[in-house]
């Protein structure tokens, strides 16, 4: 009598044990296909603002137009454009000091051009002429995006800037990273810098979230391929606590690049989380001065390291 309770006790844990591993297994096929569905939501934030923000009204842009592919440009205001489904916004923004150079800045995934403005003014105060742009969706731009949209689009900007005057640094911030990159590949700039890079955006987001299904990502902008094939040198500027892009991105992405010959240098903020610029979420000096740091060796305003 005793064994038959203890059988029935086994079977009846058993049952639950499997009943448990079933509902998690639903849960995670659940959000996994909700994510399959919705992951632009996910990875594309036009909607927001930029971590860190800070509204710069006296920051005007001295250029701002529309392109349409096939490298058609448009009118300079988004009322004037013609009933069209796509427009790339894009705009510069002129140096505040003698001029050192000119960069083609790659924003994050979150806001738009006039919402990171904060985020091009350590350029324009060090001398360089700034050039950015709106992805489909965001800000004032029209169109579907995808990946192949995104890279092809950045492309088109690029070579439309080129009609005007040479890049000589192609700076990638966050979600931008891995597309400033893949502009480098494809290019000629004088530097690429990656800023919170990633390896891959489902390699970033299984970090966070590892029970995500990394071939249901749409979006996957592999920086590591990209940047086997870039001839320039690549600097990496990346915060030991960077609390959406873990740091150890851009240490394997340093790693990868060497193994190929390539002048990579990264350099670590300490205690940096995912916005370090100056700004007013938690101030701290020693992180704003690593991170002028930083910037000055990318730009090239200090001498060369030994």
């Amino acid at each position: 009598m005793n064994s038959e309770k203890v059988a029935k006790r086994k079977k009846s844990r058993w049952m639950i044990l499997k009943q448990v591993a079933m509902g998690v297994f639903r849960l995670w096929l659940v959000v996994n296909f909700v994510f399959l569905l919705t992951q632009e939501f996910f990875i594309l934030e036009p909607g927001k603002v930029s971590t860190g923000s800070v509204v710069i009204k006296e920051l005007l842009p001295s250029y701002d137009r529309f392109l349409s592919p096939p490298s058609t440009l448009l009118s300079k205001t988004a009322e004037e454009l013609p009933e069209i489904e796509v427009a790339i916004n894009f705009q510069k923004f002129d140096s505040l000091q003698p001029k050192q150079g000119v960069l083609f800045y790659l924003h994050g995934n979150r806001g738009s051009m006039e919402s990171c403005r904060f985020e091009i003014r350590p350029f324009l105060d060090a001398g360089y002429d700034v050039w950015t742009m709106d992805y489909r969706g965001f800000g004032e731009s029209r169109g579907t995006v995808s990946e192949v949209n995104l890279l092809a689009d950045a492309q088109m900007v690029y070579k439309e800037i080129l009609k005007k005057e040479k890049i000589d640094i192609i700076w990638g911030r966050s979600f931008g990273s891995g597309i400033a990159t893949y502009l480098a590949k494809e290019n000629e700039p004088k530097r690429l810098v990656l800023e919170t890079p990633y390896w891959s955006l489902p390699d970033a987001a299984r970090n966070k979230y590892p029970f995500l299904i990394p071939e249901l990502f749409r979006y996957r902008l592999p920086t590591h391929e990209y940047l086997r094939y870039v001839k320039c040198p690549v600097r990496i500027i990346h915060g030991t606590s960077d609390e959406k892009i873990y740091f150890q991105s851009s240490i394997k992405l340093k790693e990868y690049g060497e193994k190929f010959g390539q002048d990579i240098k990264l350099y670590e903020i300490n205690e940096g989380k995912h916005n370090f610029r100056p700004s007013t979420d938690n101030p701290s000096p020693d992180i704003d001065k690593a991170f002028e740091d930083a910037l000055s060796k990318c730009l090239n305003l200090t001498p060369p390291e030994l």
